[in-house]
């Protein structure tokens, strides 16, 4: 049975992680575990696949996978849609 939220109880933070799955083996896994242990729901790329936008608007920040700075233009894409919703991003990198 789903536990029920009580007035004034806070929910977690849900965090959509973003970057170039080229990442995928080291940094997402790592970043996810970390989220994941600081009680943050975590979205990873592929519950959504494609239509991964969807994900982000079910967020409420992205964490953006980009080591070395790198920026791709899929990930680009996802990051200006999530400022347009006004979503908190966060980088691994600034």
């Amino acid at each position: 049975m789903a536990k029920q939220v009580t007035e004034g109880e806070k929910l977690p933070e849900i965090v959509a992680l973003c970057g170039s799955t080229r990442f995928k083996d080291k940094y997402f896994l790592e970043v996810m575990t970390r989220l994941t242990l600081e009680g943050k729901v975590v979205i990873p790329p592929e519950v959504f696949g494609r239509a991964y936008k969807r994900g982000i608007d079910f967020s409420d920040s992205i964490f953006v996978i980009n080591p070395d700075g790198y920026i791709g233009e899929r990930t680009r894409k996802e990051i200006e849609y999530a400022q347009s919703k006004g979503k908190n991003i966060y980088y691994l990198e600034q």
